[in-house]
């Protein structure tokens, strides 16, 4: 056998272990996905793009202290939000998403059952 192969076949398996850590690492990051039922949110950052690239965010007090980046389950309901997403609170069905490390990353909103004026 020659050299050359010997080092190809150690770099393709140098390659899929480097794949299967991301993999392992990514994984991790949806592992922990839980819903919670009537959470009052209140958004805290917004863009008026409605797509799920934009990085909304929202603190919702019942699970965390700190504002959560956000995301919607379709477009009438980011189109609900973001019409005046600063004078209402609103109680929402949402999913979130734990790391490895507990701390929640994300808050997808699936239904929206109440808007409550902050008026």
């Amino acid at each position: 056998m020659s050299g050359e192969y010997i080092i190809s076949g150690f770099l393709t398996i140098c390659l899929v272990i480097a794949s299967y850590q991301v993999y392992k690492v990514y994984k991790k990051e949806i592992e922990y996905q839980k819903i919670h039922e009537n959470a009052l949110i209140t958004m805290y950052k917004t863009t008026n793009k409605i797509d799920n690239k934009t990085k909304h965010k929202a603190k919702c007090d019942a699970l965390s202290p700190y504002a959560v980046d956000v995301s919607f389950s379709d477009e009438k309901i980011a189109e609900e939000v973001l019409k005046n997403p600063y004078g209402f609170n609103f109680l929402v069905d949402l999913e979130y998403y734990k790391n490895d490390k507990n701390k929640i990353i994300l808050y997808r909103i699936f239904n929206i059952k109440d808007k409550i004026s902050l008026e």
